[in-house]
């Protein structure tokens, strides 16, 4: 039976058991035994007394305990003021890596908010991929001219959801996690849903899901119980909450693949009116102008809207060439006699790598140097055909010379 996202509850909605209290605070130290415990309303670290109540909340106590322990590491886990007699350590409680734990002995609520709209940085996607804006969620109401307008983004309902999950959440496939340490690696979207799908394979070969010792699911981060090397190329399949409406209006990736137009442009996102209690309807209410300076593209703003009815600036976003040639790290994969080293895995570090005419690929593959297709497809294509199929069939209604860049929603 398909599962609804109401019959689904993501982990970092439950308390982690360990007496059925939710980890409030996590504490390191580098060197040396750490002591930490309770005593009355007073958190104990190395001797030193804390005072967590009078309304101080976990930030305020993480900070106070730096300040006075240069040589502890304090981090909140949740952003509560607690109540007399609401925390407690139990022995050998400890976090994946290594910090003592401190609980709370009550319930925390995470509230959304919904009062402000507001424009986001595209998701860390890698410069291969096409870079979407993204619009927080959110309702405002203004009058204009003795009219009440609703702003809000009615779109953020109608994205491509997960066809197991439903929405919120956002099935994510064969994109590239980055490596932090020999145990960890980094997903590009969170939070994860978590229990749930994910898959990892390593330099083309898949792993057992048995090597995921943890999953952080608010930052992405996955535990391993296995080593990583710190070059490997690592792919993944997961599932991820979009919280946030991915505006598909135009791509900000100003690389030469996607929208060089773009390079040191500013694009403006703005909001028109969902509704009015004159009649106004829209489905559609993010929307977009692009200018050669910020005030060319505010002055292109109003063009296909009443001049009676008023509209929400939300921001810009403006790419630059941030980096000089001499910030490039090079990397000689080639071997005598052309072609690539055998033990040098270009396309890890550069997926063209086999596109460059002077590596020696004699008779081999041709430069792609005419053009660039991007071919939109359902996520849901990824249940019948692997990416190297979609690749394979793409390849074959193309010219000969041209990239291909598939897009998922």
């Amino acid at each position: 039976m398909k599962r609804k996202a109401s019959d689904v509850v993501p982990v970092h909605m439950t308390p982690v058991v360990s007496g059925g209290y939710s980890p409030a605070l996590s504490l390191y130290k580098d060197e040396g035994a750490l002591s930490v415990s309770i005593s009355g309303d007073s958190v104990l670290v190395d001797g030193e007394a804390f005072s967590y109540t009078g309304d101080k909340s976990l930030s305020l106590l993480a900070a106070e305990i730096k300040r006075t322990l240069p040589e502890i590491e304090a981090r909140p886990l949740m952003d509560v003021a607690p109540a007399s007699d609401s925390l407690l350590v139990y022995p050998n409680d400890l976090t994946i890596d290594g910090g003592t734990v401190v609980r709370y002995m009550g319930m925390a609520v995470r509230v959304t908010e919904r009062t402000r709209i507001r424009l986001l940085k595209p998701h860390n996607d890698g410069p291969d991929s096409a870079w979407w804006g993204r619009i927080n969620r959110g309702s405002i109401r203004t009058e204009h001219a003795g009219v009440t307008y609703t702003f809000s983004v009615p779109e953020y309902h109608n994205q491509s959801w997960s066809t197991t999950f439903g929405a919120p959440y956002k099935e994510y496939g064969g994109v590239e996690a980055s490596v932090v340490d020999t145990k960890t690696i980094q997903l590009p979207r969170y939070p994860v849903l978590w229990p749930g799908p994910l898959t990892i394979t390593r330099n083309g070969k898949p792993l057992q899901s048995s090597i995921i010792e943890d999953v952080s699911s608010h930052n992405g981060r996955v535990y391993l119980n296995t080593d990583v090397g710190l070059n490997d190329r690592i792919l993944v399949d997961f599932v991820y909450e979009e919280e946030n409406y991915v505006y598909k209006g135009v791509n900000l990736n100003p690389t030469i693949q996607h929208s060089p137009y773009l390079i040191d442009r500013f694009v403006v996102f703005y909001l028109v009116p969902e509704r009015s209690d004159a009649g106004l309807r829209n489905k559609t209410c993010v929307r977009h102008t692009i200018g050669d300076t910020l005030e060319g593209a505010i002055s292109e703003l109003a063009k296909g809207v009443s001049e009676q009815t008023p509209i929400v600036l939300l921001g810009a976003i403006r790419t630059r060439q941030v980096e000089d040639a001499v910030d490039v790290d090079v990397y000689d994969a080639r071997r005598p006699g052309g072609g690539v080293k055998e033990e040098v895995d270009a396309t890890a570090r550069e997926s063209e790598a086999w596109f460059y005419a002077d590596i020696g690929n004699y008779d081999g593959r041709p430069y792609p140097g005419n053009a660039v297709v991007i071919v939109k497809l359902p996520s849901n294509v990824k249940t019948v055909f692997t990416e190297d199929q979609v690749q394979d069939r793409v390849r074959d209604h193309i010219a000969l010379g041209v990239v291909p860049i598939v897009d998922y929603d």
